[in-house]
């Protein structure tokens, strides 16, 4: 009746067809290939084999060869359906049946590009090689075992013979084997060695050198020859090295050599040493240094110790696998911890350092170290208990870090509004912010007049973020006055005299705005971002985002597409995170929730292990009245944060449903958590301030605190939540309840005290 590309149409009879799939129509792959040609209409079919039906359509699956039976050596048809570079071949054998050829199974010997010649739709002569239920076939297209290895042979060959390698049982410590390279991450890369052996190589055993894009050099399907470490037979691990000049001992052989030779090597050094190293990994704090040498020692250096002026980023001056010269400022030989100094002022004069190095000066160094030492001390105590910590502020602190001026909705600014509150950022932190916050928490630094070679580096860094707070609240004042620039030549000036502020260059973008001048507006955001300097981040992201906004509401051909393109830009270029939260807030303004819902939801799979991108996702859910879908947010974040992480996230989830969602639900979360830790006194503080703040019913949080005050805790705990309770009662309650919490706390003193 009907040959298609796929099916023949037959009629068995006046009412009923049948459909012969193409791999069911012949057993010639040179008739398969010609399908369309092979078959005409009318034509007569001798035999036909029912294989399937469709009671509801009335059809039956038929076919013109003998049933396929799947046995090991078997030689089939199949069509290639799915090309995954670095694993393999799918290969559909039939009607709702497939298989799958691993890439060590496509050639008979090793070549550079395996899957070469192999397509969607091809046709393939293969050798089944192992059957697992009907799920689970693998097939081979090795040209010995019947297989057609693809139509186009790739040049480049090894020549040497592929084996078969079933288990890591058939790998030995020391063996030299080739394989293709399946995945690789910022860590490493995983190598395919046989069907179902991969072996793990880690990121510093890729190259002799250091690597600093292995996603580049080692691409899925390139062809790699590699060492064999380590081969468990029991769990079918395998880790391998790319080194092969390098001598393959046991794991705990190596462990001990890497540990001896580390050791040796921290002997030699001394503290004022200069070492010469490569930027290894970035972290808030600062940054780690691999030192030259075969021991690859490495080092911690401060955010305070990376330049003589305040670094806001380490990655801002240093990039990955950049080679530095360095100080040691510290050692501690017991724990194998390197303290290191990448400070210009270190290494400038050093003649003149040594002349001068046994008098007076001397002092003042160690002084000086001895700041940096304690400052680094206190900056990752600080970092451990910021991770560590869960909830640790009241109610006020939190809405004050939760609540931005830009993703507040209360009242929904234009987006290219310039009033002198506004943050650009988009989540509270912007370079404006931090300016006037600075102005107000150092107000006793800016009156103290310093006192020569007293203040501490603290104490200096406070005086220069209240000078430069100072500086930019006089620029806010003078361009939001009345001396505001009125013409293009005045805002020219302005921009030429303070090229890194971001809230001149925005002044100026919304001028050309408010008289319809687009195009203008575009290229003075173009101009700030050239002209800013690549270290003032928080000044460019502020223009990013002013960018962006202008984009959200006048960009071409749409708004949606240049938002889109400018984003790619972006993301580039600055903090990915914070760009990511900035833009949900400006989605949120003009209401565009879908482009809000699509760009959270890119987020959190990218940023999976920051629980303030899961957090905001919720509120955003919440903020839509779908407490069903935040609940589940909620519940995939558990699972991808890391359990130090968790209480800070149901906790904020609690507090962001007495807001803005559900009390009821709320109260649900608080009461879950506070179940398995009874004794989190920060977290009954915030349950109890919810439920005051709530006002509905005085009961509920006197319930709540005759629950607390029950508790074994310490005296000092106690003393808190009594204070709490009894400034409650004074609040809403009477003397009878007043008296009611003395009488407690008396008891509860001379019973523990």
């Amino acid at each position: 009746q009907q040959v298609g590309v796929d099916f023949l149409w037959v009629a068995l009879s006046p009412t009923l067809r049948g459909r012969v799939f193409l791999l069911d129509a012949s057993e010639d792959v040179e008739a398969l290939r010609k399908f369309t040609h092979s078959f005409s209409l009318a034509q007569h079919l001798a035999k036909c084999i029912v294989i399937g039906r469709d009671l509801n359509r009335r059809t039956l699956d038929l076919s013109l060869k003998p049933a396929l039976v799947l046995e090991v050596w078997r030689v089939v048809i199949g069509r290639v359906c799915k090309v995954l570079a670095g694993v393999g071949i799918n290969v559909q054998l039939g009607v709702g049946r497939f298989g799958r050829v691993h890439i060590t199974d496509v050639h008979d010997v090793w070549v550079e590009d395996p899957l070469k010649g192999l397509a969607e739709g091809q046709l393939v002569t293969c050798c089944v090689v192992q059957v697992k239920g009907e799920s689970r076939v693998d097939l081979s297209l090795r040209r010995s075992r019947g297989g057609c290895e693809g139509q186009a042979k790739p040049v480049e060959v090894v020549g040497e013979i592929v084996p078969e390698v079933a288990s890591a049982a058939d790998l030995s410590t020391g063996q030299a084997v080739w394989g293709y390279v399946k995945n690789t991450s910022s860590r490493g890369c995983f190598v395919a060695l046989g069907r179902g052996v991969d072996a793990y190589v880690r990121l510093g055993n890729l190259a002799e050198t250091f690597v600093s894009n292995p996603g580049e050099q080692f691409p899925p399907g390139k062809l790699v020859r590699c060492r064999v470490i380590d081969a468990d037979a029991g769990t079918g691990r395998v880790e391998a090295t790319l080194k092969m000049s390098a001598t393959v001992v046991s794991k705990e052989g190596a462990r001990a050599a890497a540990e001896e030779a580390r050791a040796l090597a921290m002997a030699e050094l001394d503290v004022g040493s200069v070492v010469w190293g490569k930027v290894k990994r970035h972290e808030s704090f600062g940054m780690f240094v691999e030192l030259e040498g075969p021991a690859r020692l490495s080092g911690m250096c401060h955010v305070s110790e990376l330049a003589d002026e305040y670094v806001r980023k380490p990655e801002s001056l240093y990039s990955l696998g950049d080679r530095v010269k360095a100080r040691v400022i510290r050692l501690d030989a017991e724990k194998g911890k390197l303290y290191l100094g990448l400070k210009p002022s270190y290494f400038a004069d050093e003649a003149e350092q040594e002349k001068h190095g046994e008098g007076g000066n001397s002092q003042g160094k160690h002084t000086d170290l001895d700041a940096s030492e304690s400052e680094e001390d206190e900056a990752e105590e600080e970092s451990e208990e910021e991770a560590e910590s869960d909830v640790k502020e009241s109610d006020s602190e939190q809405e004050d870090a939760e609540e931005d001026p830009v993703e507040s909705h209360t009242s929904k600014p234009k987006p290219l509004s310039v009033d002198a509150d506004m943050d650009w950022e988009g989540d509270g932190d912007g370079a404006l912010d931090d300016a006037s916050g600075a102005a107000c928490g150092t107000t006793e630094a800016v009156d103290v007049e310093p006192v020569e070679g007293k203040n501490s580096k603290r104490d200096k860094k406070r005086l220069k973020e209240a000078r430069e707070a100072e500086v930019a609240a006089k620029e806010r004042a003078r361009l939001s006055g009345e001396g505001a620039p009125k013409s293009a030549e005045e805002f020219e000036r302005a921009v030429l005299t303070a090229q890194s502020s971001s809230f001149v260059w925005i002044k100026f973008i919304a001028w050309h705005v408010s008289r319809s001048e687009v195009a203008e507006a575009r290229k003075v955001a173009e101009r700030a971002l050239e002209a800013i300097h690549f270290r003032e981040d928080a000044e460019r992201f502020n223009v990013w985002m002013a960018f962006l906004n202008l984009e959200n509401m006048y960009g071409e051909p749409t708004p949606k597409e240049a938002v889109a393109k400018l984003f790619l830009r972006a993301v580039q270029a600055t903090n990915a995170k914070k760009l990511h939260l900035g833009v949900v807030g400006m989605y949120e303004r003009t209401e565009q929730n879908e482009e809000a819902e699509q760009l959270l939801k890119s987020a959190t799979r990218k940023f999976s292990m920051s629980a303030k991108v899961w957090l905001r996702h919720i509120q955003h859910l919440l903020q839509l009245g779908k407490g069903d879908a935040a609940k589940a947010v909620m519940d995939r974040s558990l699972q991808s944060l890391p359990r130090r992480k968790h209480i800070k996230v149901i906790s904020q989830t609690a507090l962001l449903e007495f807001k803005i969602g559900d009390p009821e639900r709320g109260r649900s979360i608080f009461e879950g958590v506070l179940r398995n830790y009874p004794k989190r006194v920060d977290l009954w503080s915030i349950f109890l301030d919810q439920e005051v703040k709530l006002g509905k019913s005085a009961d509920r949080a006197r319930a709540l605190f005759e629950r607390v005050i029950c508790l074994s805790l310490p005296p000092r705990k106690m003393k808190t939540m009594f204070k709490k309770y009894l400034e409650f009662e004074k609040q809403h309650g009477d003397e009878e309840h007043v008296e009611h919490v003395k009488k407690q706390a008396m008891e509860f003193a001379e019973q523990n005290l």
